[in-house]
């Protein structure tokens, strides 16, 4: 009986042992690939940032993972917003632009605060624009 509860214990040893070997590499990849990531995020460099994102997500399918990748798609949409709205503001589209920055996200808090600052912006203009016509 004894032997049997030994020879249990080593595979059940054994089994951690081949795990483990198995988990570390790819914890140490994740690892990587999540401060590239975040590296990638300060830089404002969004596109790699997601990538990085998406390659410790293919070594280790964590919930964590997926959470932060569909952050970073919630902020390119935001940004592209932005981008949108001052285009539309430098060519005096203003109701284009007011339309773009109101769809900048929250999550986007530096362009988020920027855009309300311009909408104000905006629709001062738009008052004054108003009163002349009148």
């Amino acid at each position: 009986m004894k032997k049997l509860w030994r020879y249990k214990l080593f595979i059940f040893l054994f089994s951690l042992a081949i795990i483990g070997v198995n988990l570390v590499p790819r914890c140490v990849e994740v690892y990587r690939y999540k401060l590239n990531a975040e590296v990638s995020f300060v830089n404002d460099d969004l596109r790699g940032a997601l990538l990085s994102y998406k390659k410790a997500y293919a070594q280790i399918p964590l919930s964590s993972l997926k959470r932060e990748m569909e952050i970073i798609e919630r902020v390119m949409i935001s940004k592209s917003q932005f981008t949108q709205g001052q285009e539309a503001e430098k060519n005096q589209d203003f109701e284009m632009a007011y339309y773009y920055y109101s769809k900048v996200d929250k999550i986007d808090s530096a362009r988020y605060a920027c855009a309300q600052h311009k909408l104000l912006d905006l629709s001062n203009k738009g008052t004054s624009n108003f009163r002349e016509n009148s």
